[in-house]
């Protein structure tokens, strides 16, 4: 495409190919016989033809008027200067350029909402993945949203396809609500715990507290309030991991927004003292149930919870965390019926 200054500049006619004969009469059957006689000085001819208007002064003037910025009141000067048809061709060019741009805009979609399906996964996974016994972290690296994320890309027919996935819009919505949703599940969480704790003894020899819930009571509150519907199912080492966070609540009750913060670096810390050796760790988190016990009511989980098996939301969310969930089976992407 041509700039304003170049077709300013261009010439106005075409050059005569070297091969053609110029005419020298009007006459359709060739020279006149006085085409051989001298030529003589032929004076200024007078076409008839009005000059072209100067409009560059009312250009700049309507630039000015219309606030625009020197690069386009400059372009507007030398369009002002075009002949008639080069201004149709500047103006066709232009109207092109702008199909060109507007053809690769993408329209916002049309109102989108999350399929049936989908939003009642992430209400079970979102549930299952905060009340995990082996969850790395719960708010650091955004963890809890990854492996979600993850579960749910392992199942494509609960509504989290390709097609979602490659769309900003939809993408968006459907992170929004995990978002949410792991919100809302450690709000309720922590809010538990810490209706838990009960109030320290009289006697300062007591190290047993008044009024609190054992870890028993307190995982069975979790399950109940955080999300029924999932029904997730107590373990041992979820009753650990339980005491664990009651433990950093009763260390910090202060701690506001920074509780799941410090949940998240005491954890790191784990890993990074016991290098990273799950009977270590495991070992660890025992000692913590036991003195749990100690404080806020013994209850023998061990015998309890003997014949306890996850559900198979628990297991699908723990095979994820291991590195160890393959890719669906047939029929295995409706495998956790049994969790709601």
């Amino acid at each position: 495409m041509l700039t304003l200054d170049e077709m300013l500049n261009r010439q106005s006619s075409p050059p005569i190919p070297s091969g053609e004969p110029r005419r020298t009469s009007d006459s359709p059957c060739g020279p006149s016989p006085d085409a051989a006689a001298p030529s003589t000085v032929i004076g200024p001819v007078h076409t008839g033809k009005r000059p072209m208007e100067d409009f560059s002064q009312y250009a700049q003037s309507v630039a000015r008027r219309k606030r625009l910025r020197p690069e386009d009141s400059d372009e507007l000067v030398s369009y002002s200067k075009l002949s008639r048809g080069e201004k149709d061709i500047w103006l066709a060019s232009t109207l092109l350029s702008i199909q060109g741009t507007v053809s690769q805009l993408q329209a916002p979609d049309a109102q989108w909402d999350l399929p049936v399906m989908l939003k009642k996964k992430i209400d079970i996974y979102s549930a299952v993945v905060i009340l995990s016994p082996t969850l790395s972290a719960y708010v650091s690296d955004d963890a809890p949203r990854k492996v979600l994320i993850d579960i749910l890309e392992r199942y494509p027919s609960w509504g989290y396809k390709q097609d979602v996935k490659e769309n900003p819009y939809r993408y968006n919505i459907v992170i929004s609500f995990i978002s949410a949703k792991l919100t809302a599940r450690r709000y309720t969480a922590k809010k538990i715990i810490a209706e838990s704790i009960g109030t320290t003894a009289e006697d300062p020899e007591e190290l047993k507290r008044v009024d609190a819930d054992d870890i028993l009571a307190l995982c069975e509150g979790l399950v109940a309030k955080v999300f029924k519907a999932a029904k997730i199912v107590i373990t041992v080492p979820m009753c650990a991991r339980v005491a664990f966070l009651r433990l950093i609540y009763v260390g910090q009750p202060d701690a506001g927004d920074k509780y799941w913060d410090s949940a998240d670096e005491k954890l790191k810390d784990f890993r990074v003292k016991l290098s990273n050796d799950p009977k270590k760790i495991s070992s660890k988190f025992a000692k913590i149930l036991s003195q749990d016990r100690q404080v806020y009511g013994d209850v023998d989980v061990d015998y309890t919870l003997k014949s306890a098996c996850m559900n198979a939301a628990q297991r699908m969310g723990e095979g994820v965390y291991a590195g160890t969930e393959g890719a669906p089976v047939n029929g295995a992407e409706q495998s956790d019926d049994d969790s709601g």
